[in-house]
């Protein structure tokens, strides 16, 4: 949405003349009908309650700007009105529908409905007013909206009245109680009328949702598989890592999945639990060199699925990122073969990893660790949430990285180190593996070859009760790192450690003809004037041709 004015105050008398002359400033609105007393104060939201919409139906007509709209509707069913009040309320929802409807330019709309007014439930209503619309809109939003099955019937009947000339483009439903019949009957809908579709992201909050003896995941076997669909991607994911029974109907949607060369996103993440085969089969979208995002955190992957994952990977060219967060089942030979995988396939594109709460044992990790030798495109790693990461896998880290020039951001999340006092960070040897390879200061060319690319270690070191966060040392280079000009970087890491409080010996035992392009090198920033006016001070007779020293120095050479 449009990050543009908007009118949340009641006491804009304004907002509404403003629209109705199609002021070009208002290109996003929130309105919000609230029916409860006290749950919001009135000075910090727009209340369209205050608008009798029934003489304001044309209000919307003539506006060529407005393009974004969220309407809110939290009704409580107040003991306190008439029956001829609440029905009034109602009425006001629908002539703003109404109204709405007329519009031409709103192109992306967003419901958050929450419960019913009376024994209606208003929604229905709302979908049916508005169905004139729904042909013309890129982007449909429903979150927090509880459908009944009358309310579903009357979205489906909206999204049937594009009758396949629809423009809509993205979907999402988010956190709604919609049941699998529900489901079933808005996903039969699409399937037919939403031929443009490129997006959809459903996250029903119920409980139930697209599982169990699901029509809901039945229908959207029947999308994914449809030959005509343009679908490109899938977000089925949630984040609160539920886990739910196997669903009904996962063995069509697997096969509908691997079946399909259009999907470029597709997120799986604790939503629908599939059977290890059935994940193995699911892998087999990994052939088809169009999924470039595949997010599978919190399934139960077993030693099936992991297989077809590495198989998958083997000879695939567009995988740009893969979540397999809170994976089990998996063994420590599943995991090599899932490295092996990826540093054999030097033409796959990945550049997020994501491995994080999956009980890696050691070795598991120094094989993670392996695929950061020579990777060219890796730019992400999260290894967080597994306890028995220690300080030899750091330090294996640490070697992978000595040569990697894409790597950016490692979480490590929780490490132990094998200290038997409480840790002082930089005793750790794990630690100073990693503090080496980013500054190497054991000779000039060797600082020159430490890794500049690394900018984010997300660590915390622990040792029985004892935490601590990344080391001074490593934040300081780490931050050098972020300058996109890695020979800076380099020049910068080697004053610090080589001419450290304007120490001007290394320039002692130079060579003549380097020791001009050395003094230019060092005199390239505010610290340059100071270093270079040390160095005449201490070695005057460097400079001075006429002196012995520099005469002998001549002529050994």
């Amino acid at each position: 949405m449009a990050d543009d004015v908007v009118p949340y105050d009641l006491k804009d008398e304004h907002v509404l003349r403003r629209i109705k002359k199609n002021d070009p400033s208002i290109t996003f609105m929130q309105f919000d009908f609230t029916y409860s007393e006290g749950l919001f104060g009135q000075e910090s939201h727009y209340f369209a309650t205050s608008v009798d919409w029934g003489k304001e139906q044309w209000s919307f007509f003539e506006n060529s700007h407005l393009a974004c709209i969220t309407i809110d509707i939290y009704i409580r069913d107040n003991e306190n009105k008439s029956k001829n009040a609440k029905a009034k309320d109602r009425e006001n929802i629908r002539s703003f529908a109404r109204a709405l409807a007329r519009n031409r330019s709103i192109r992306d709309i967003r419901f958050d409905v929450s419960d019913s007014l009376g024994d209606e439930c208003i929604i229905g209503d709302v979908f049916k007013l508005l169905s004139p619309m729904f042909g013309r809109l890129h982007k449909f939003e429903m979150i927090n909206t509880h459908l009944d099955d009358n309310s579903a019937q009357k979205l489906k009947m909206a999204i049937e009245s594009c009758g396949g000339e629809s423009e809509m483009q993205e979907v999402e439903l988010a956190c709604n109680y919609i049941t699998n019949e529900q489901s079933g009957i808005i996903l039969d809908a699409i399937n037919g009328h939403w031929n443009k579709l490129k997006k959809i992201k459903w996250d029903s909050d119920n409980g139930e949702g697209l599982f169990g003896a699901s029509p809901g995941v039945i229908a959207l076997a029947n999308l994914v598989s449809n030959p005509s669909s343009v679908l490109e991607e899938l977000d089925l994911g949630r984040d609160d890592w539920k886990m739910d029974e196997e669903l009904e109907g996962g063995s069509a949607f697997a096969t509908a999945l691997s079946n399909n060369k259009k999907l470029k996103v597709v997120n799986l993440g604790c939503t629908v639990i599939f059977s290890e085969r059935e994940l193995q089969t699911v892998s087999s979208i990994l052939n088809h060199n169009s999924i470039e995002e595949l997010y599978l955190y919190g399934q139960q992957i077993g030693v099936e699925g992991m297989n077809g994952i590495a198989q998958g990977l083997t000879n695939n060219t567009s995988l740009k990122e893969l979540n397999l967060n809170g994976c089990g089942g998996v063994t420590s030979t599943c995991w090599a073969s899932l490295s092996n995988a990826i540093k054999n396939n030097p033409a796959l594109p990945l550049k997020r990893l994501h491995i994080s709460n999956s009980a890696l044992r050691d070795e598991v990790a120094v094989s993670i660790a392996s695929i950061l030798i020579g990777n060219k495109s890796l730019k992400e790693l999260t290894l967080g949430g597994n306890w028995d990461l220690r300080d030899e896998v750091l330090i294996e880290l640490s070697n992978a990285l000595a040569n990697n020039k894409s790597l950016t951001t490692l979480d490590l999340g929780d490490i132990h180190v094998t200290t038997e006092r409480r840790i002082i960070d930089d005793q750790s040897a794990g630690i100073k593996a990693l503090s080496c390879i980013l500054c190497n200061s054991s000779s000039i060319d060797a600082t020159f070859r430490s890794n500049h690319t690394l900018q984010i270690v997300s660590m915390d070191v622990i040792n029985d009760n004892y935490r601590s966060a990344v080391v001074p040392q490593l934040a300081d280079m780490l931050q050098l790192n972020g300058n996109n000009d890695k020979f800076e970087v380099s020049r910068q890491k080697i004053l610090r450690c080589h001419f450290h409080e304007y120490d001007t010996q290394e320039f002692v035992d130079m060579e003549l003809e380097v020791l001009p392009h050395a003094l230019a090198w060092c005199g390239g920033d505010y610290r340059g004037p100071t270093l270079l006016y040390r160095l005449v001070q201490s070695q005057a007779s460097l400079f001075d041709s006429n002196s012995r020293a520099a005469t002998k120095r001549k002529r050994s050479e």
